[in-house]
């Protein structure tokens, strides 16, 4: 009789720590950014080979993915992704209008918004690739889960602009990390800096989650205040300017690797 072949590592249901509550769970893979945010494609995994090389495996469909929540938290928080969806798609479909009309920055309205909403999406999808921010950070968790919105100014902040629609993707996190500024000929010192908690590089938007004393570094634009903002509030028409993005290093996500792009 034929032995059923095991489960492999990204195929069973995986437990640890939930990073939006903390319990020890069964985890579900969160979409990050949701999978109706273009996030549908083939995504591939990289590793530290032992001979301390990156690989790449061959990559799975169905978008990037990370075992992250609970499903308690998961049923709380996956309403909001109607939001960001629709961010997404307003923002995306602006793009490809101005594409080639060599515009350096977007001002537009988007209508029927919940910046609240919108914020409270994209952070709990941030918090899978924040690896630890929930014990570091509870009460910015706290301010994530307070639907009803709660402002929050601590030692983080929010920061969003816009790709260009041929833009590379890049999702990752390294929280409570340093970023260090190598130099060959040494006449480039800088002192380290914090690196990004969170980063969700995917066309249309790029959105950060930073150190609040290199935030201004960055040229996104600071949304942090949104979460005062209920998630449930009436919509309402939000006008916008947000500055065109690239990332010129898709591994360090330093302020200087984000160059204002044009259309």
């Amino acid at each position: 009789m034929q032995q059923p072949r095991p489960l492999s590592p990204r195929t069973h249901a995986k437990k640890g720590a939930c990073a939006l509550c903390g319990r020890y769970a069964r985890l579900t893979e969160a979409h990050v950014p949701p999978r109706a945010a273009f996030n549908d494609g083939v995504s591939r995994r990289g590793r530290i080979s032992a001979e301390q090389r990156l690989e790449l495996d061959r990559g799975r469909p169905g978008g990037i993915r990370v075992p992250a929540h609970c499903d308690a938290c998961r049923a709380e928080t996956s309403p909001w992704d109607d939001e960001y969806i629709k961010w997404a798609t307003f923002w995306a479909e602006g793009l490809v209008v101005l594409e080639g009309h060599g515009a350096n920055g977007i001002r537009a309205t988007i209508p029927g918004a919940r910046p609240g909403r919108f914020i409270r999406a994209a952070l709990a999808g941030m918090t899978a690739v924040a690896e630890g921010l929930v014990g570091t950070h509870p009460d910015l968790i706290a301010a994530i889960r307070a639907s009803d919105g709660k402002a929050w100014e601590g030692d983080r902040r929010f920061l969003m602009a816009l790709t260009p629609p041929t833009e590379g993707a890049s999702v990752g996190g390294m929280h409570r990390g340093m970023q260090i500024h190598f130099s060959i000929t040494g006449t480039d010192v800088r002192a380290p800096a914090p690196a990004p908690s969170a980063v969700i590089h995917h066309v249309p938007l790029s959105l950060l989650l930073v150190d609040a004393a290199i935030a201004d570094e960055y040229p996104h634009v600071d949304c942090t205040g949104w979460l005062a903002e209920s998630a449930v509030a009436a919509e309402q028409d939000l006008e916008l300017s947000l500055p065109v993005v690239r990332l010129s290093s898709g591994t360090t996500w330093q302020p200087e690797s984000f160059e204002e792009a044009h259309l």
